[in-house]
């Protein structure tokens, strides 16, 4: 058994629903700690880990690596999408159509455009996805008009102003194709969670899940959805324990359907005693803390720095405001007092509401190579990737597009799902893991990979022959016809590798990237006015929300970048709070 604290134990009580923690509180640890508890405690049961990326899902089985066990049935460690998959809709839709249901994450995975997109010939313009629709939990199917952008929001706005009858016409034909899919069995991530919902009715479905698992553990809890809510309250009244793991205030993804309301219905269905809270920070300075303490919207409950003596030392004891007009004086400050504070630059991070304010502020002036070609795509994936400079989203969107991309090599067979990346991977007895392993390896050769073109494409080569020696599907063609490196490729990796990883350029994510991470400086750029007001004014909104995530993520020493013209805004709100500061003026 780990060392917990002795509020991180209560986590092991058995009657405990929900844990809210505060950041920094050490509930992975604990969560893991139960979770082990709880897979013993039942020989014939199993236990669900459950996180929302394969991120954190990965998290969780490097920390479970001590005890293989709980990577075999009846247990099961992975995302809360994969688990609806496996337990719920797959069985179902196999033994209703014969065949195992196709999954996307989203309706853009499709392959071929016209799978998703639907035109009016009558107008001008590539056309309308489909993936901009929503499902509601009664299976109310609706255009989601909020998150419209770009060209298909100017080719359906076009039609709609010229004619309304079409307009009407194309929203209904966009819905009857989700339904189409649907009724084949092809399903988004939203309509997926929908057929689970209505699986889930039956309560003799609901009891064999119940028979199987007997607690299922939920991290970040506030970032789900209605649908998802639904879903673990129909395995919880089916007789499933289920463990709920929170901080309400890093609710963050309402543009991803979080619903925040979802999770204060959810809770208040609890006893109190049912509740425990986590209040204990291991990451952060108090100074930090108190900061973030002041900008929790849902409660006045103040985080406390559980730092040892030794970590107080060597933390800075203030909050900075650097006002600067421009963004490079602000950078500049900030590796300063990194530097006064006794840390590296590369310990900085550069937050960021959008990425592309981030970027700027931590000085990256470079652009990203965009290539279909699977070398290119491995090379960025290890370095871009690797050097940290781009989101965790847009991390796991070149994993993904590097890993289609090692799919396509193979020739496969009638009878397997190719619009399915698990069926695939299945087909050929790997896992998602198998592609970052290749990653790795490529990433092993270091220097070797930039002394020659030549000698780049071969390591590549050779790795992937090696990796699919084993594998008894033929490829579409040979591995050397498959990986071609041109010396335009060559030159513009190089040039990528030199502007960033080579660069002086500092590491940034955006904010909503970095959830989850920390580090031992952070430099914020200017938040919103919106966040600000709210601050200042005691209302809980999701401008607010984000720059307390921003701030938690800190560890020694927390900078907020700002315009002179807002100094008295943000000071305001310090002042307000009763928090100390400095102001820099850059």
């Amino acid at each position: 058994m780990v060392d917990l604290s002795t509020e991180q134990s209560n986590i092991l009580r058995p009657n405990i629903q929900l844990v809210e923690a505060c950041p920094g509180a050490g509930k992975t640890k604990a969560v893991i700690e139960r979770f082990k508890q709880s897979s013993k405690a039942h020989e014939r049961r199993g236990v669900a880990l459950l996180s929302f990326t394969n991120i954190a899902s990965d998290t969780a089985l490097s920390r479970c690596l001590d005890e293989p066990s709980l990577f075999k049935p009846p247990h099961f460690i992975g995302t809360l999408d994969t688990f609806v998959h496996r337990y719920i809709v797959t069985p179902a839709i196999t033994s209703t159509l014969g065949k195992t249901p196709t999954y996307l994450s989203s309706w853009r995975d499709f392959p071929y455009d016209i799978q998703h997109v639907l035109h009016d010939a009558r107008y001008q313009g590539q056309g309308f996805s489909i993936d901009n629709f929503t499902i509601s939990p009664d299976g109310i199917i609706s255009l989601n008009e909020a998150g419209l952008r770009g060209r298909e929001k100017r080719y359906l706005d076009q039609i709609k102003t010229n004619n309304r009858s079409h307009y009407d016409d194309l929203i209904s034909r966009c819905i009857s194709k989700i339904k189409q899919h649907n009724d084949r069995g092809i399903f988004d991530s939203d309509t997926a969670r929908h057929k689970a919902l209505l699986i889930l009715e039956s309560d003799e479905i609901a009891s064999k899940i119940a028979l199987r698992f007997s607690e299922i553990i939920v991290d970040e809890f506030q970032d789900c959805s209605a649908m998802e809510h639904a879903i673990l309250v129909k395995l919880r009244n089916a007789g499933i324990r289920v463990l709920a793991v929170a901080d309400p205030d890093q609710a963050i993804f309402e543009f991803r359907n979080a619903s925040p309301q979802a999770y204060q219905d959810f809770r208040a269905t609890l006893d109190q005693g049912e509740i425990i809270r986590f209040k204990d920070n291991y990451r952060s300075s108090q100074p930090i803390c108190d900061l973030v303490s002041s900008l929790r919207p849902s409660t006045d409950i103040r985080i406390e720095s559980k730092l040892s003596i030794k970590d107080r030392a060597n933390c800075a004891p203030s909050v900075y405001i650097l006002s600067a007009a421009r963004r490079e004086d602000a950078r500049h400050k900030a590796i300063a007092l990194m530097q006064e504070h006794g840390l590296a630059e590369s310990d900085l991070m550069v937050l960021g509401r959008a990425k592309s304010d981030a970027k700027s502020l931590a000085g990256d002036r470079s652009s990203k190579v965009q290539s279909i070609k699977l070398v290119v795509r491995i090379l960025m994936v290890l370095y871009v990737i690797k050097d940290g400079s781009i989101d965790s989203r847009e991390k796991m969107k070149l994993l993904r597009s590097a890993e289609r991309t090692l799919l396509e090599l193979f020739r496969w067979p009638a009878d397997v799902d190719t619009n399915s990346t698990e069926a695939m991977y299945e087909a050929i007895g790997k896992s998602p893991l198998w592609t970052r392993r290749i990653v790795s390896r490529v990433g092993q050769a270091k220097d070797a990979l930039w002394s020659s073109r030549v000698e780049c494409q071969q390591i590549v080569r050779d790795i992937l022959t090696e990796e699919c020696a084993s594998i008894d599907i033929p490829f579409v063609s040979s591995i050397n016809m498959r990986t071609p490196f041109t010396k335009e490729d060559w030159d513009k990796c190089r040039e990528h590798f030199n502007e960033t990883v080579g660069s002086n350029a500092l590491k940034w994510s955006s904010i909503h990237g970095a959830k989850g991470a920390e580090y031992p400086g952070v430099l914020i750029y200017a938040p919103a006015d919106d966040a600000l007001e709210s601050w200042s004014n005691s209302t809980n909104t999701e401008e607010r929300r984000i720059l307390y995530v921003a701030a938690s993520r800190a560890q020694n020493i927390l900078m907020i970048h700002i315009q002179q013209a807002r100094e008295t805004q943000i000071k305001s709100a310090f002042v307000e709070s009763g928090l100390p500061y400095e102001l820099i003026r850059c």
